[in-house]
């Protein structure tokens, strides 16, 4: 297995003022570092590690075979929220459920999603409270990898004249 394929997730710890980064698929794979380029060589060295000792690695996320469905419970008032919502905004409730797990991500995470491209791992994304919506040809892709991110576009598209230029 290929130590690239596994994403990772790097913090800057402002108590220890050290970066940490870790690697989701492994249980306690976890470095510290000075900076972003030596969190990221050595967990590339941790996971090449345990790839080596491993029978049986894990699959990386993006590598498993995924068929796109969430199966949720919820509370009856929350649904009805949603049927609500979804009734009001004039979409299916499926697709609003989807469009809210993916706004809240966003603000959870900061818009940030981490991912290797050639030998370099690279952040992408906007920073929290950033609602510029001047995509980049690569983040644009992604925007458009599901349906939520989908809606969202389209809808600003139109919110700003479709210029592309603003958010609500």
């Amino acid at each position: 297995m290929n130590p690239r394929h596994y994403r990772i997730v790097i913090n800057f710890d402002n108590e220890e003022q050290l970066f940490i980064g870790s690697v989701p698929e492994f249980q306690d794979c976890t470095v510290k570092g000075e900076n972003w380029e030596e969190v990221t060589s050595l967990l590339e060295e941790e996971v090449n590690k345990r790839l080596e000792n491993l029978e049986y690695p894990p699959t990386p996320i993006d590598a498993g075979d995924l068929d796109g469905k969430l199966s949720l419970e919820m509370s009856k008032s929350l649904y009805r929220e949603l049927l609500f919502l979804a009734k009001h905004d004039e979409i299916e409730p499926e697709a609003l459920a989807m469009e809210l797990i993916s706004e809240g991500m966003g603000r959870r995470y900061g818009g940030n999603r981490y991912y290797r491209a050639g030998s370099n791992y690279r952040k992408q994304g906007r920073s929290k409270g950033d609602r510029n919506n001047n995509y980049s040809r690569e983040q644009y892709h992604n925007i458009m990898e599901d349906k939520a991110h989908f809606l969202e576009y389209v809808r600003n598209l139109e919110q700003s004249g479709g210029s592309n230029k603003g958010r609500r």
